[in-house]
């Protein structure tokens, strides 16, 4: 009984070696496409055109307008982190493309810099920094 139970090891290890035979040119063929992908995206060839000579220019097609400002503002007024209005942070889809758009810009609720709609309400101790088309950005003590 142990000598079939050992021919039947010896016969599934044979055939994970043949396996392993046929498999090596595949595997050291897939290790060089992946080498000369990474070739292409360093050299910076695989990137489009419009993404190289204006980044960030596909946000002006796929962010809500509100996530699109308050992006924008973030960019431009180099701010360390930032929170939003309840309002922004109500609407999910908002407030998760501000979340990605800002990266890697922290969002922190305790954060002085607020951006809020134009038409939210000021909080107390909070003073307009900057305006927008839609956002104001309001620095509070």
């Amino acid at each position: 009984m142990q000598r079939r139970t050992l021919r039947g090891a010896m016969v599934v290890q044979a055939l994970a070696l043949l396996g392993l035979l046929f498999l090596v040119p595949r595997i050291s063929e897939s290790i060089a496409e992946v080498a000369k992908a990474a070739q292409r995206e360093l050299a910076g060839t695989s990137t489009p055109f419009v993404e190289r000579s204006r980044p960030q220019s596909g946000e002006e097609f796929g962010l809500p307008k509100f996530s699109r400002e308050v992006v924008r503002m973030l960019r431009l007024l180099g701010l360390k982190d930032y929170s939003l209005s309840s309002w922004l942070r109500r609407e999910l889809r908002t407030h998760q493309r501000i979340i990605e758009g800002a990266w890697p810009i922290p969002y922190n609720d305790d954060s002085p810099n607020l951006f809020l709609r134009k038409t939210d309400r000021l909080p107390p101790r909070c003073e307009i920094r900057r305006a927008g088309r839609d956002i104001v950005y309001a620095f509070c003590s």
